[in-house]
């Protein structure tokens, strides 16, 4: 029986000629089926291939861990650095720089396993040529070597300089070293026996050129055939018993005479095939090589599709005729990744011309209409150089989503879910024929990939594929047109059409963070089956693209802006039919004609009021007359934020066809039906009670990391905001060159911009994001700005001073413990521990005199919050990472609280806390020293309400010693 060798380096198995899983037993040598254990985990049975029908255990074809555990596996087993971040020892200990411009010096080693003495091997003159030779070999490399690889892929920005020492002999065998594993951690035994015998002639310092401690580039040849050729070779050794090629990491790392260390490193064979004596090819070296650059894999680590297949090195290193001798191009995103192309962005109406990508840094990027991280990359791919035989140039498009790690996830037209199930390609390839091969796994790349004149020239909403967004399984229409593409040319022309932005609603869950409103205070409404009430809301609401001032009620558990509030029959959204304009917060056959009641209230004052409308115990339909179950559900709409929360009391109307969500549409759609988020329709348990969703049109946070990565601290935030379940996206200011404008800002409902000591000399915003900044808070945004450099860099600025409530930073010792302070931040006493891991610096602030404390440390106030009624700002003279995990976590939940204020009342007494802080009322009337007078008065200096009173100080760190009415 035949069987086919699956996976990579990182995880590995075989498959029979039906697709049944196999595992070779080291022990017995044989070959077994596989099952999925309790841990799941692939684990051998006893049935041996060939001799037992594997149906007949009971087992199915392609079984596999699921996708979370092959990540744990694959990270286990082969820890990759990606972009020079180490995944298995810490930043303090590994924390070696990447290199992707100009003359890397590269040592390549050539290992011997004792078992190869006579076996006939490439000489080092023939190594050197296939790594250095200047248009290759005609025999050795006949399509350029890995020194023409990399110069070619780079548009000539780096050259990859390499030095071919031995062969050096190691002592034990190809077999021992491969452990059964094809190379495990007992691979590290022969590598640093070769880094031992060069070390005695190569003065590893030549090559760590950036003096950094750690060599800049090193590669390993063995003298063995490639495991990732499977079956067993010309000596008979068995694929798990050779080595497959692979990026690894030595641990610890060893450590040369000149304490120049070598961590990283990657190994290919010699010799090609698993017979004969011809000289390994250049396309797996380069491909490793590139993960040693820093790129990720980006084919499907359960082989259950192929990734990016052709169009990317790092997905198919062997080629479109697998010959390896014509590896592809790096894609689109892999070279923007390694800085080699800077990207055009598009986002107006045009024609565009588009040289080949192959001799060209030319790639255009659009990101307007798409989320944060997600975008489109064109790129003109064309026969050239080492891509001299793609079956077909033309454009290749790219969805990019960078909130996504890896190309694991396929989803395409037909599968079960998509494309709600957030299933896609972080780098995708829309190829232009529409059959999704790529995902299905039914090739790695054909002729019909590509776009170019003749059938296969546009594409746009509404064609398969699609220039629509679909981040987090979320369909956003862009409405974007790429047409009139040209014949397939060294430099083709399309045409553009932008279109703005369309207007979508995120939904959250938000359960366990908003409580139920009583409306029964308000309007009672007496409304009868399938009847509706057209009602002021009270103040104007923003809904899509519209706003409205009056909002109809609808007896089936629905709101709409439009004027059919009787239709019974609920449907799937979008759709073009009535209702539109609709907010379905249980839009179903309901009726209040025997029992419960619907009630609305209006709440708060001006800019924060909020409609609540209310379902109490009101019956289904058709189970109205039996006096079965009935439903509890209600829906805020808030007018500050524009938000809209659904609450839901009780779902259960006693009947299995109507309980949960089963005969209901959740969700909310716009005036024509053509854009909705619907978060189910007759979806048995797609709501309970007890449930809470939040419908936005705006994300929560917007997270702008310019922390140079020097530490990279961007996880201690994302980390706090995934266990709070708020959504967020990441704005690298390294990556996109600038900080973001007011447009994107606008997009969030707050900003935490993060930086620290910047390497290219100022840390924080600069005065451009100052003003972008400003008008963003200008039109009621939320600001936290965290950096313990931003004043020493800057100097005092105007937004600081007007906007963030700072009068003057005193460049102080370390801050130690803190305690919160004042209205929001006064729910954190603490005292809560600074530890500086990373960062050395720490401010003390003053306040402006509209401003108030936030947090108080034993140097003085670390932290100051201005809250106005139009914005709200926090800014932190220490950093936020310097805070331990639950105190990031507590200190992330009052950020919140800051900047979604409307939403809280703290002291129930039915003003809102954004209205309360923008009067200057305390929220809390929280007195910590008992003195009778609450913290909020002590620490204001408003006047308004209480005006500071000299000498009474919460704190003693605020002593107003020479009573002018302002703290020491």
């Amino acid at each position: 029986m035949r069987l086919f060798v699956r996976g990579d380096e990182h995880f590995n198995w075989y498959e029979d000629e039906n697709g049944f899983t196999v595992l070779r037993d080291r022990a017995t040598r044989r070959y077994v089926y596989a099952e999925l254990g309790a841990s799941q985990r692939l684990q051998k049975t006893d049935a041996i291939v060939g001799r037992v029908r594997p149906e007949s255990l009971g087992l199915t074809p392609g079984i596999l861990p699921p996708r979370a555990v092959l990540r744990e596996l694959r990270a286990n087993a082969r820890p990759t650095r990606i972009l020079g971040e180490s995944s298995t020892q810490s930043s303090a200990n590994i924390s070696a720089a990447v290199i992707t411009a100009g003359t890397v010096k590269n040592l390549v080693i050539l290992v011997r396993f004792s078992n190869h003495l006579g076996r006939t091997l490439p000489s080092n003159s023939d190594i050197n040529t296939l790594f250095n030779a200047v248009g290759g070999d005609a025999i050795l490399a006949p399509t350029g070597s890995v020194y023409d690889a990399f110069l070619e892929n780079s548009y000539g920005d780096l050259t990859l300089d390499s030095t071919v020492i031995g062969w050096i002999d190691v002592p034990n065998t190809e077999q021992y070293y491969a452990n059964g594993d094809s190379g495990d951690q007992t691979l590290w035994e022969a590598l640093r026996d070769a880094l031992d015998d060069a070390d005695i002639t190569v003065n590893f310092n030549d090559y760590d050129q950036d003096n950094d401690g750690f060599i800049d580039a090193v590669a390993f040849i063995h003298s063995g055939y490639g495991a990732e050729w499977g079956g067993t070779d010309m000596d008979g050794t068995a694929q798990a018993d050779r080595i497959w090629s692979h990026k690894w990491a030595i641990q610890p790392a060893w450590t040369s005479n000149e304490g120049v260390k070598v961590f990283d490193y990657h190994i290919s064979p010699s010799l090609w095939s698993t017979s004969g004596s011809d000289i390994g090819r250049i396309g797996v070296i380069v491909h490793e090589t590139s993960h040693f650059l820093g790129l990720p894999d980006l084919y499907d680590i359960d082989q259950s599709s192929d990734g990016i297949g052709s169009y990317g090195l790092m997905a198919n290193s062997w080629g479109f005729d697998q010959s390896q001798h014509y590896p592809p191009h790096l894609c689109a995103w892999s070279k923007v990744q390694l800085g080699w192309v800077t990207p055009t962005v598009i986002s107006t109406s045009g024609t565009y011309n588009l040289p080949a990508v192959e001799t060209s840094r030319s790639i255009f990027r659009i990101d307007s209409g798409f989320p944060v991280n997600e975008y489109l990359l064109i790129e003109n791919r064309q026969p050239l150089g080492t891509e001299s035989i793609m079956p077909q140039g033309g454009l290749a498009i790219w969805h990019i989503d960078d909130s996504k790690n890896d190309n694991t996830e396929e989803g395409y037209p037909g599968q079960v879910g998509w494309p709600g199930n957030g299933n896609h390609y972080q780098v995708a390839l829309l190829q232009a024929d529409g059959n999704y091969h790529l995902e299905k796994g039914n090739n790695r790349g054909d002729s019909g990939d590509v776009y170019h004149a003749g059938g296969v020239s546009s594409i746009g909403p509404l064609t398969v594929p699609n220039t629509n967004a679909y981040q987090s399984g979320n369909v956003v229409v862009t409405n974007h047109v790429i047409q009139n593409i040209s014949t397939s040319s060294n430099t083709m022309s399309f045409d553009f059409d932008a279109a703005p932005p369309p207007v979508t609603y995120y939904e959250r869950d938000e359960t366990v963070l908003s409580s139920w409103i009583d409306a029964s205070s308000g309007t009672n409404h007496p409304l009868t089956d399938d009847s509706s009430v057209t009602l002021p809301i009270g103040f104007n609401f923003d809904f899509f693209e519209n706003t409205f001032s009056s909002v109809t009620i609808s007896a089936n558990g629905y709101l709409t802006f439009g004027s059919n509030g009787t239709v019974a029959t609920n449907a799937a959204i979008p759709s073009a039919n009535q209702p539109n304009n609709l907010v379905a917060l249980y839009w179903d056959d309901l009726n209040p004609d025997f029992g419960g009641n619907i009630y609305s209230l209006v709440e708060g004052y001006a800019p924060n009021r909020r409609l609540t409308v209310s379902w109490v115990d009101v019956p289904h339909y058709n189970n109205a007359s039996s006096g079965q179950g009935a439903g509890t559900f209600e829906v805020t709409l808030y007018e500050a934020s524009g938000d809209i929360i659904y609450r839901y009391l009780d779902v259960n109307f006693d009947k299995f066809s109507f309980n949960r969500g089963r005969s209901a549409t959740v969700g909310v759609e716009n005036s024509n039906g053509s854009i909705a988020t619907q978060h189910s329709y007759n979806t048995t348990n797609s709501v309970l009670g007890g449930d809470v969703y939040r419908y936005s049109l705006k994300q929560d946070v917007l997270l702008i990391d310019d922390d140079d990565d020097a530490p990279d601290t961007l996880g201690d935030y994302t980390t706090s905001l995934t266990n709070l379940g708020r959504s967020y996206s990441v704005w690298d200011v390294a990556m996109q060159g600038a900080g973001p404008d007011a447009a994107t800002l606008a997009g969030y409902k707050s900003a935490i911009w993060f930086t620290g000591a910047d390497t290219g000399g100022n840390a924080g915003p600069n005065t451009l994001d100052e003003t972008e900044l400003s008008t963003y808070l200008d039109a009621g945004g939320c600001v936290v700005v965290s950096s313990q450099d931003y004043h020493l860099d800057r100097g005092l600025t105007p937004f600081m001073t007007d906007y963030l409530g700072v009068a003057a930073v005193l460049e102080s010792g370390l801050q130690a413990t803190l305690n919160g302070v004042d209205q929001v931040f006064s729910a954190l006493p603490g005292p809560y521990a600074l530890t500086y891991a990373f960062s050395n610096a720490s401010d003390t602030l003053v306040a402006d005199a509209s401003a108030k404390t936030a947090f108080v440390g034993n140097m003085g106030v670390a932290a100051v919050m201005d809250a106005t009624p139009v914005y709200r700002t926090t800014y932190l003279g220490f950093p936020f990472s310097a805070l331990a995990t639950l105190d990031r976590d507590a200190t992330m939940t009052e950020f919140m609280h800051l900047c979604n204020a409307q939403e809280y009342d703290t002291e129930g007494d039915g003003l809102d806390d954004a209205l309360e802080m923008g009067l200057g009322s305390d929220i809390n009337a929280t007195d910590s020293d008992g003195d009778t007078i609450s913290d909020f008065d002590e620490l204001n200096y408003d006047g308004i309400p209480g005006a500071y009173v000299p000498g009474q100080d919460l704190h003693p760190a605020l002593a107003d010693t020479d009573g002018d009415d302002y703290h020491d």
